[in-house]
């Protein structure tokens, strides 16, 4: 009888180990089915093989997104790669100047982000330029502007005077008399030089950032250098890392953007370069970058603008 009694107790141990492997197979290894499109709340994208390509891999980015607590515009890794095409052509000035603004984008971002060289395999692609060559290649403008005498400001693209794709060289005051000030504009047609003359670009799925590319430029007399901050290199880096430019004043017909309005172009994302005001990365940026990519653990994103 006691031996009866213990084999039941065996059996009964038996069969609890059993459904537990049985649970445990169906919730971590069972494959699973996809579902019937026409039980689906959107038949038209499950049924679309680019649609769901497309879903596939966003949901395959997310799956590996280290930053998945973060809703703004980010890479789903670190360090980044890069490489830089015509490199040759760029040592001295250009590359150390990009190398600077990379260890200040590190610094402020607290080493979280981190910028590794790597020409086989890189996230952002540099091209390296002599600007006075590919200005030479290129059909230069240079139109004249007359406008009410008073105008103390001018502003070809900004005022809708050339076109918003212009590369200006020059924008130079040459008529002002009692009844008329006349400015002339020389500028390029950016469309027209095949990326040469083009701000960074960013390839995204959903909200991560997949690839990108951003110009640098041998030093030239055409291509102004700040002495003390790389500012046109850090501006582009950022634009890499998905920051769009900053907010605008209103730029007024006479005065332009105006004394009061210094802070604007103090930010390194400012449309516009100014080697006087532009003298580092504002702590908005700061935050900003810490905070995506600590995953959202600190810092915050409050007034940065993201390129849609």
């Amino acid at each position: 009888m006691q031996k009866r009694g213990q084999a039941l107790i065996f059996l009964f141990i038996g069969l609890v180990a059993v459904a537990a492997c049985l649970v445990y197979y169906f919730n971590y290894y069972q494959p699973s089915h996809p579902k019937n499109p026409s039980n689906s709340g959107n038949s038209s994208d499950s049924s679309n093989p680019q649609n769901s390509s497309s879903n596939s891999t966003i949901q395959n980015l997310t799956i590996s997104d280290k930053y998945i607590n973060v809703t703004q515009l980010h890479w789903n890794h670190m360090p980044l790669t890069y490489k830089i095409l015509n490199e040759s052509l760029c040592t001295g000035i250009p590359i150390d100047e990009l190398n600077n603004a990379m260890k200040l984008i590190e610094s402020s971002s607290n080493n979280t982000i981190k910028f590794v060289k790597n020409n086989i395999s890189a996230d952002i692609t540099i091209s390296c330029y002599d600007l006075d060559d590919v200005l030479n290649k290129s059909t230069v403008i240079c139109k004249n502007f007359s406008v009410e005498w008073k105008k103390n400001a001018f502003n070809a693209k900004k005022e809708n005077y050339i076109p918003n794709s212009s590369f200006v060289l020059s924008e130079t005051q040459i008529v002002r008399n009692d009844t008329l000030t006349t400015y002339q504009a020389c500028y390029v047609d950016s469309n027209l030089a095949n990326g040469a003359l083009d701000e960074s670009k960013i390839i995204t799925e959903g909200n991560i950032i997949t690839n990108a590319t951003m110009n640098i430029y041998v030093f030239g007399d055409d291509y102004t250098r700040c002495s003390d901050f790389p500012n046109k290199e850090v501006h582009q880096l950022l634009h890499t890392l998905g920051l769009d430019h900053s907010e605008e004043p209103r730029f007024h017909n006479v005065f332009g953007w105006g004394v009061i309005n210094f802070r604007y172009e103090e930010d390194v994302m400012f449309q516009y370069f100014s080697c006087i005001h532009q003298k580092d990365i504002q702590l908005k940026y700061d935050e900003c970058l810490q905070y995506i990519y600590t995953n959202g653990l600190q810092g915050q994103c409050a007034k940065v603008n993201f390129i849609k």
